[in-house]
């Protein structure tokens, strides 16, 4: 494993991997930003690290340069680190989140496993997210999809199961490469998928955050405090009222979307792929309802 950047000698008892990638399906970077939460509020343990250089195209993913706390400049590459907890917990598990990589991906896909493997791991989780027509001001809505009846099962009971089969087709996240590769192995896995309401121009959406580490930890039956999260999660909410209900247009289009999510029940059984959100859909879909009240005299 010459790509990996051992820093702590790797535990050989985990049970569960935990893995979120910036890049394809991490809206409001929810995904990546929940197993960074996790890797703070259980303690854990930075053990190991995918060395960039083999990974990834610089001039489309380029390292950043930050000052440090010396008042020094550094570099800092695009990340792809290993935590594991150190709170002993029943559920031992093994923490992953980075970046979806340039180059390479069934070599990096590969590394990835095999260093799971190592560390006695069995099933993977992995967290995303995805701009939808989704209001803010409703629960926000998590749908999972699994390669065992097991798991779907349990995320049947969870009301969350995502039961149609997939009609997309075309390009793909990294996330699904490592379930067919996981499949292959015979290594359990989940998917769990947010949804971000596409009307917000949010860095981060901490509500997305919040219902995918509930959903999870609901899942895997462990506890993890999310007070510091709920709070975030109440603040942005009451800042997104507040937006909305100062433009006219974009509270009739939310009303809409309530009413639209209200009638549905929410019914994540028959709803269809995540994977076949387009944001340039989302985006021409905002822009006909706000010319149609415009033309109306609204």
């Amino acid at each position: 494993m010459s790509q990996l950047d051992i820093h702590h000698e790797l535990p050989t008892d985990r049970t569960t991997m935990i893995c979120a990638f910036a890049g394809w399906t991490n809206a409001g970077e929810s995904a990546t930003r929940a197993v960074r939460y996790m890797t703070r509020r259980l303690a854990s343990k930075h053990v190991a690290t995918i060395d960039a250089e083999e990974f990834f195209d610089f001039t489309q993913v380029r390292p950043m340069v930050k000052a440090t706390e010396d008042g020094k400049r550094a570099i800092f590459w695009p990340n792809n680190d290993f935590h594991i907890d150190e709170e002993g917990m029943d559920e031992r598990l093994l923490l992953f989140y980075g970046t979806e990589p340039s180059l390479k991906w069934r070599a990096f896909i590969s590394l990835l496993l095999d260093t799971a493997e190592s560390t006695g791991i069995k099933q993977i989780v992995t967290l995303g997210a995805s701009l939808a027509a989704t209001p803010h001001s409703r629960p926000q809505i998590v749908s999972g999809t699994s390669n065992t009846p097991e798991w779907d099962d349990l995320l049947a009971d969870q009301g969350i199961l995502r039961r149609n089969p997939a009609t997309y087709q075309g390009p793909t996240g990294i996330s699904t490469a490592i379930r067919e590769a996981a499949t292959d192995r015979g290594i359990k896995y989940v998917s769990l998928m947010g949804r971000v309401p596409h009307y917000l121009q949010a860095p981060f959406n901490p509500p997305v955050t919040q219902a995918l580490l509930t959903n999870l930890c609901q899942l895997l039956g462990i506890e993890i405090d999310l007070s510091r999260l709920e709070k975030r999660a109440d603040d942005f909410r009451e800042q997104a009222d507040k937006l909305v209900r100062e433009q006219d247009d974009m509270s009739q289009y939310v009303a809409q979307l309530e009413k639209e999510y209200d009638a549905s029940n929410v019914d994540l059984v028959d709803s269809s792929s995540i994977e076949t959100t387009d944001p340039n859909a989302l985006v021409q879909e905002l822009e006909d309802f706000l010319r149609g009240e415009r033309e109306e005299g609204r």
